[in-house]
């Protein structure tokens, strides 16, 4: 029977800029992502198309390639980009240019179905409502970020799922076996850095089932 390692095992450590992990025992893979690996990752994904209610609901954010990212302490992933943006109206849908948006992407580790995922909530922290009158402004910004700080809105990796590896044994090894290399949980750090994921990974061995 395999026992799970306390948690406490992942608590980050306050070296290396804030980006390394302490940790007591076990196996465990570590990655650096910094402000240039992110504003390349973002605009490989971007434009990009974020529904802020159920399909069909007429509300929807496109944002278009970062023109600036940076990383924080706090807040994880800061992105200045431009927008447009559709708000249904009383049954008509308004659609809004954004000239300037600056948002907050923020990583946590999370839990869904037994497994932990790594998911980026968005928030609009400053956008540019050109041609909405000031009264509007601040209540339907309020609105747009109450839509994405939902859970569907979120950008999500599982990464246990794709940090799962069988491997086989050489064919001259009796009795036939394989190894299996998977993630059991992870934990993140944030710093001007950038974005630290590691990942505990434990290593079974077991005999391969005959063909």
């Amino acid at each position: 029977m395999r026992t799970q390692p306390a948690r406490t095992g992942c608590a980050p450590a306050s070296v290396a800029g804030g980006t390394n992990f302490a940790v007591s025992q076990g196996m465990w893979l570590q990655a650096l992502f910094t402000s240039a690996d992110l504003e390349r990752a973002l605009s490989e994904i971007t434009p990009i198309q974020i529904a802020l209610d159920e399909p069909g609901s007429g509300r929807y954010l496109w944002l278009d390639r970062p023109s600036e990212v940076e990383t924080t302490a706090d807040q994880g992933i800061r992105v200045v980009t431009s927008a447009k943006l559709q708000w249904d109206l009383l049954g008509i849908g308004i659609p809004v240019v954004l000239r300037s948006v600056t948002l907050a992407l923020t990583p946590s580790i999370t839990r869904r179905d037994g497994k932990d995922l790594l998911a980026f909530s968005t928030r609009i922290e400053h956008a540019d409502f050109s041609g909405i009158p000031e009264l509007v402004e601040a209540p339907l910004l309020e609105r747009i970020n109450a839509a994405l700080a939902q859970e569907r809105a979120h950008l999500v990796w599982h990464f246990m799922d794709t940090l799962d590896f069988h491997f086989k044994l050489p064919e001259n090894v009796e009795p036939p076996r394989q190894l299996h290399l998977y993630a059991r949980w992870g934990a993140l750090r944030m710093s001007e850095q950038g974005i630290a994921v590691a990942a505990s990974f434990s290593l079974d061995g077991a005999q391969r089932r005959a063909s």
